[in-house]
């Protein structure tokens, strides 16, 4: 595949990110959706946890989608913020 093949989307330049060049559709919601498809899951059946809900964060996609989504912004929650799914 060559770089001109690719439909890359621009994204704004963020200082504190790392970015990963793939083309579109593969993100997390693409990959979370492939494997609900695989495993016959819903995507009420399934909480996503994450951080990078800004445009170009890694989790943005899966932030604004039909997935369950919970925000941790910081990892010393978790606990607390997972503790719906043990009840």
């Amino acid at each position: 595949m060559k770089t001109k093949d690719l439909d890359l989307q621009p994204l704004p330049l963020r200082r504190d990110a790392i970015y990963q060049l793939v083309p579109s559709p593969y993100d997390k919601y693409y990959a979370l959706d492939q494997y609900c498809m695989r495993k016959g899951l819903n995507h009420d059946q399934v909480v996503y946890f994450g951080d990078d809900i800004t445009l170009g964060g890694g989790d943005y996609s899966l932030y604004h989608s039909d997935f369950p989504f919970v925000c941790v912004d910081d990892y010393h929650h978790f606990k607390q913020l997972s503790a719906f799914l043990l009840v």
